[in-house]
């Protein structure tokens, strides 16, 4: 009878629906990270790593595919793209990137308002969601406020410990009391600029 109810369970259970949180915290990154990662961004690497991601995106936009993947979301209310994982790059690199992302839009005059990580169970598979929140800056109340390209989400996945993609989504604000958002063009240049 055990077979039977193990295969009743499996084929009637809500499949993939039984989510487990394992951790969510705020991101702390120690002093070793932050010494690999100001390193990184001295050291070529970060150079070859966005320009590659660059020529990516700018194929995929002119429909050529090329590596490493991007993906382009584009929308009326959400911009932007998801960056998958390449073998050319490290892992540590790659989470570099990440953080790299929401740097350059801090520089943009966005302000972070939550940094953390989530790591869940589905499936027999452990997920770990990395996300940084940024929105613009604060205006008084007898003015708009700029929002600047909408708020923006970057958010890094890594699937059973092994990275998958970065994602990062402007979205925009359709309220009176917020100018037009700025043209998500400049925003990629930004992102994807060499200093």
């Amino acid at each position: 009878m055990a077979f039977f109810d193990q295969l009743y369970q499996k084929l009637f259970n809500s499949r993939g629906s039984e989510t487990s949180l394992i951790l969510h915290e705020v991101i702390v990154r120690n002093e070793k990270y932050l010494q690999g990662y100001e390193q990184w961004k001295l050291n070529g690497r970060a150079t070859k790593m966005i320009s590659d991601y660059s020529r990516s995106y700018h194929f995929k936009k002119s429909g050529i595919q090329s590596e490493p993947n991007v993906h382009v979301f584009a929308s009326s209310a959400s911009n932007g793209f998801a960056l998958t994982y390449s073998p050319d790059f490290d892992k540590q690199e790659f989470q570099f990137l990440f953080d790299y992302l929401a740097e350059i839009s801090k520089t943009l005059g966005y302000r972070q308002v939550n940094s953390d990580v989530t790591i869940t169970e589905k499936n027999d598979t452990i997920e770990t969601k990395e996300k940084h929140y940024l929105k613009p800056p604060i205006c008084t109340a007898d003015q708009l406020s700029k929002q600047l390209f909408g708020n923006i989400l970057v958010e890094y996945i890594m699937i059973d410990d092994q990275p998958s993609y970065i994602k990062l989504l402007a979205n925009i604000y359709f309220d009176r009391q917020y100018e037009p958002a700025e043209d998500h063009r400049e925003l990629i240049s930004h992102l994807f600029s060499i200093d």
